[in-house]
């Protein structure tokens, strides 16, 4: 099982007050500005969605991580909705492409 958590800045981050160092390390990110607050997030594999929940408890949180969250989303693999649906996706595939080799000969 996979498994996203989530995480929410409590109100300080909103007000530009920086966690400290010990929690974070400064370096350049994929975004323009850095001064943009956005959620983190991490992706897990675990056995259960108890160990998951474990998982989110170690997440290090100072004292005054005040109300920030985590939250728990666990994520899906065609392979988790049974052989039915893994038909029906292979059926609709072979539809597009029977489509898009149509449009090609036009």
């Amino acid at each position: 099982m996979r498994f996203m958590m989530l995480m929410y800045p409590d109100k300080t981050a909103e007000q530009g007050v920086v966690p400290d160092e010990k929690l974070i390390h400064v370096m350049d990110g994929p975004f323009t500005e850095s001064k943009e607050i956005i959620g983190g997030y991490r992706i897990i594999q675990v056995k259960s969605k108890e160990e998951a929940v474990e998982w989110a408890k170690r997440v290090p949180s100072p004292d005054s991580a005040g109300e920030g969250m985590i939250e728990l989303r666990q994520i899906f693999e065609m392979s988790d909705s049974g052989p039915e649906i893994e038909e029906q996706e292979g059926k609709l595939v072979k539809d597009i492409e029977a489509g898009l080799a149509k449009n090609a000969k036009r």
